[in-house]
């Protein structure tokens, strides 16, 4: 589940079942995405530019008015998309080939793993150009060109969110209450 806003009159959230809602300023009503399976993550670049993305690899591109898919050429279980710096992130993991890392920039799709294989990641956000990703006690930064682990070292509690306040600064919660502040 998750929910992500470009101003006060544009919003959408996405669920389970299958669902996802949208927010026009003054009421929410319910918009079809398409996807048939849990979708799990949401982000938006515009008012006329949103990206749900699902299991199975299944994502949908919003143009302001209608849906259309987009073919992400995978079969990962999607945890996470993040929008930033005129292009969308996406997070997912597959049985057996591992860690998925997507960069979505206009109709390309593109792997920007760089062979990185951190291990299961279940969420992703960022700061300008600088993206972040977070899994099983682990923290991982995005400059562009590579990962990199950036903490904390020892951890071994299942980060679930977060947040980057600027391109040096990220926080990361999870389970049994962890929380993680990082500063680069």
């Amino acid at each position: 589940s998750a929910v992500w806003g470009s101003g006060p009159t544009h919003a959408f959230a996405v669920g389970l079942p299958p669902v996802a809602l949208r927010w026009d300023g003054s009421s929410w009503a319910k918009t079809t995405a398409g996807l048939a399976t849990p979708q799990r993550g949401v982000a938006t670049l515009s008012d006329t530019d949103a990206l749900v993305v699902a299991f199975n690899g299944k994502a949908a591109r919003f143009n302001g008015s209608t849906w259309s898919p987009v073919a992400t050429n995978t079969s990962a279980n999607f945890s996470g998309v993040w929008a930033g710096n005129g292009s969308y992130y996406i997070v997912g993991n597959t049985v057996g080939a591992g860690t998925v890392l997507l960069k979505l920039s206009g109709t390309t799709v593109q792997d920007i793993s760089n062979g990185f294989q951190p291990g299961a990641l279940t969420a992703i956000g960022g700061a300008g150009a600088i993206v972040f990703a977070v899994g099983k006690g682990t923290v991982i930064r995005y400059d562009g060109s590579f990962w990199s682990a950036v903490g904390p070292p020892g951890e071994t509690e299942l980060f679930t969110g977060v947040w980057a306040a600027s391109a040096k600064e990220v926080f990361a919660v999870g389970a049994n209450g962890t929380v993680w502040h990082g500063q680069l």
